[in-house]
């Protein structure tokens, strides 16, 4: 028996592993190693994980790779690895085997509601997850261990899902970005020597910023289908929806590529979570960005990223340290824009924390600013794409559309200047300045593509 043999009394992470490896078909397929956090929020490296005293690994498996295996015959394996701990392992004790099935974990089409406006539909796109859990404690230390096994959903969208216990009786859904992987070498552990090779995610600190924002949130069905019975015409496709999302998809794929983390924000993020599309009735598409990701990613490969997969900066505001915005659009002709809001933490005039982004009147050099409550991001599935949205939406909405924000509001109505809840006044650039901080298609300065390239930090 290989674990009665060579584990019963080695490290903890091993222990745990190779009776696992004792109890499970022969044929189940590789573990992969995930890079993931413990509860108290810190990520873990793989070394950490295996190494240390108490060790938490967290391990997964794609559900097309399971072939004929149920959720309840992983859960006997499970078991049968508790019974082996509490048999051959005399270092331990309080050894416990758990396991948890989501029936309905994510729907994951969020395009039902403006074709059918049929909620009940979304069931047929939901998916089960499961989790496995394997837990003990060092009779020496009383420290506590555990190994979780979580099954991967791979979609074909270039997204996974994928559930795990949380504090308490709880499971967090989280969504992923599609991620590749590769065999784990030893990296100063010895347990390959011992037990199977592992996987592990190629790129790891992408993986670890996935599951930073990966809890799960969906667009608001109920919302959604009232929404489309009060306004019908917002469900037609339209030219500007079908050029829009190809934009945005676009923009995603050079923010992706940067490593650069943004998420849906103003109008955008409107349409996500009130009616799961696109606005009928906007001109353009909005993402938000923290200030300090577009200084990490260096202002010159990010503005060539850009002008490299055929958009050109129709409009640029501000400096990086102040009410910095950057539109795009697509080739020469483009009529559809694509706003980047750069976001900043600061504190408001009451001493509380805020993050806010700026705008800039262009005819008179006026400086906006637009306050929000400080938010954490999710992911979502949007355009049956991966994106990232404030968790809390609705807060986030109401902060730019007020209470009313179900309501469909015409442009005309609309005055970005004094409509928005959370927009103050913010000064004035001086004048000698603006042949640097306003620059736009109509403006005296057209963007000088150089200059922004050769920004100051």
């Amino acid at each position: 028996m290989l674990f009665h043999r060579q584990h019963s009394d080695s490290a903890p992470a091993l222990s745990g592993l190779a009776a696992l490896y004792e109890s499970l078909p022969n044929d189940f397929p590789t573990f992969i190693l995930l890079p993931i956090w413990s509860n108290d929020g810190a990520v873990l490296s793989k070394a950490q994980s295996l190494s240390t005293k108490p060790a938490r690994v967290y391990l997964a498996v794609h559900n097309n790779s399971l072939n004929y295996l149920e959720h309840t015959d992983i859960a006997k394996a499970f078991d049968k690895a508790a019974l082996l701990m509490r048999k051959y392992a005399s270092h331990v004790n309080l050894v416990v085997a758990q396991s948890k099935q989501l029936k309905m974990c994510g729907y994951l089409d969020d395009s039902i509601v403006s074709k059918a406006l049929d909620v009940s539909k979304t069931e047929e796109n939901t998916k089960s997850c499961s989790w496995f859990t394997l837990s003990w404690r060092n009779k020496a230390t009383s420290l506590p261990n555990l190994i979780t096994l979580t099954v991967l959903h791979t979609e074909p969208d270039n997204y996974v899902m994928m559930a795990i216990p949380s504090m308490g009786e709880t499971t967090k859904v989280l969504l992923l970005p599609h991620f590749k992987t590769n065999t784990l070498e030893n990296g100063g552990i010895d347990f390959q020597k011992k037990l199977p090779s592992m996987l592990t995610p190629s790129d790891t600190s992408s993986f670890s910023l996935g599951v930073k924002y990966g809890s799960i949130r969906r667009c608001n069905y109920k919302e959604a289908q009232e929404f489309y019975l009060d306004n019908p015409q917002d469900r037609l496709p339209g030219k500007f929806k079908a050029e829009a999302k190809k934009m945005l998809v676009t923009a995603k794929r050079v923010l992706d590529d940067l490593g650069v983390p943004f998420w849906l924000c103003s109008g955008t993020v409107l349409g996500w979570y009130r009616q799961c599309d696109i606005l009928a009735h906007t001109t353009d598409v909005d993402l938000g960005i923290f200030i300090e990701d577009f200084i990490s990613a260096v202002p010159a490969a990010f503005i060539k990223a850009f002008v490299q997969a055929g958009f050109r900066v129709s409009h640029r505001f501000g400096t990086v340290h102040d009410s910095f915005q950057l539109s795009i659009k697509h080739g020469p002709n483009g009529k559809i824009k694509l706003d980047m809001f750069f976001f900043y933490r600061g504190i408001d005039k009451s001493g509380s924390r805020v993050f806010w982004n700026g705008g800039t009147q262009a005819r008179t050099g006026m400086k906006y600013r637009y306050n929000f409550h400080p938010f954490e991001l999710c992911s979502t599935v949007f355009l049956k794409q991966f994106f990232r949205v404030p968790c809390d939406a609705v807060t986030y909405i109401e902060a730019n559309y007020g209470l009313r924000w179900r309501e469909k509001v015409a442009d005309k109505k609309w005055d970005w200047k004094k409509s928005p809840p959370n927009v103050r006044g913010n000064g004035l650039w001086p004048k000698k300045d603006w042949k640097h901080v306003i620059q736009c298609d109509a403006c005296r300065q057209k963007v000088d593509i150089e200059e922004l390239i050769k920004i100051q930090l």
